[in-house]
């Protein structure tokens, strides 16, 4: 039994390898032997490599290529636009915010790193790069954005609906009212369902997103442990014409199976970027820190996180 386990870890760890091959990474960095050692490790390893300079290069070839990269490399120190700012003109794009990035920094630069911890930038590799934390680091990124793009498919199909049965307005200005916090428990009797929300007047049917979302991200990430894994995902909820950002986490009590109680906090509104869903992570990370101390949280609380939420994404 033990070695038919390990014979699947095995075949899911290959069909997962064979799932990332010839995906694009654009590389910037403006030292070309490491620009060319990069190219030459992820060349090696089947991976399409599109090379810059600079962040103008490669703002120039993510403005007027044909192909979209599925992740970013990027130095932070460079001429004409640095790393940084090559991240947040990204992540202000609607075509390209949902690209990961991954930044290269030098052991003298912790200022940088402490400011990217500021932006919400939490994967860093120290330079010279070391190969397997390199090509794990690149592994983990693509398949977890392509688990967020299987996890948005499975949503539309759980809810199929008219393209305006529901959806939020749309507009130049994001608004207050339209923007949800809501809360998701799971219970091993009656399975997902919505504890809390804010607003709580709202043309979306919140319940039943909240639960076809926890469906759904459930079933690509498997049972509950590894669902813990994901802690949290951003999704393309293309039928409601909005996106979602969902945050799971758990509580120990022994009313239920295994002894936790997991639960998932998401934020639905019309555009998230990928530069934002990393601050809403930190914000609900918080949050869920109040459960494990008040499983019953009061909607007070909920509402304060609200703002904290819709302050930041329509500053």
């Amino acid at each position: 039994m033990m070695e038919h386990s390990q014979n699947l870890n095995k075949e899911g760890k290959r069909r997962d390898i064979d799932m990332i091959h010839n995906k694009i990474i654009l590389a910037v960095e403006d030292e070309p032997d490491i620009l060319y050692y990069l190219k030459l490790i992820l060349e090696e390893y089947e991976y399409q490599v599109i090379t810059a300079e600079h962040g103008k290069k490669a703002l120039k070839i993510l403005q007027e290529g044909d192909q979209v990269p599925d992740l970013i490399i990027s130095d932070i120190k460079m001429p004409l636009i640095d790393g940084y700012e090559l991240f947040k003109i990204v992540s202000s794009n609607p075509k390209l915010n949902h690209i990961p990035f991954i930044f290269l920094s030098a052991l003298d630069e912790p200022e940088d790193i402490r400011l990217g911890k500021l932006l919400g930038v939490d994967d860093y590799l120290i330079k010279p790069v070391n190969k397997d934390d390199l090509l794990a680091t690149i592994e983990g990124k693509i398949l977890r954005n392509m688990k967020r793009k299987s996890v948005s498919k499975k949503f539309d199909k759980l809810y199929p609906i008219n393209d305006e049965e529901y959806n939020l307005k749309q507009g130049e200005n994001l608004g207050k009212d339209q923007i949800y916090l809501l809360r998701v428990d799971w219970d091993d009797i009656i399975g997902p369902h919505l504890i809390n929300n804010y607003p709580e007047k709202t043309e979306l049917p919140l319940e039943k997103m909240g639960i076809q979302l926890f469906h759904a991200i459930n079933s690509i990430y498997g049972q509950k442990k590894r669902l813990e894994r994901a802690e949290g995902i951003l999704i393309n909820l293309k039928n409601f014409k909005v996106t979602g950002y969902a945050y799971f986490d758990s509580y120990n009590d022994e009313n239920c199976r295994g002894g936790e109680r997991e639960y998932m906090f998401a934020v639905i509104a019309p555009q998230i970027s990928y530069y934002q869903s990393l601050q809403i992570k930190s914000i609900l990370k918080e949050l869920s820190s109040s459960v494990t101390q008040n499983i019953s949280l009061e909607q007070k609380k909920i509402k304060k996180y609200w703002k904290t939420v819709t302050n930041f994404l329509i500053q």
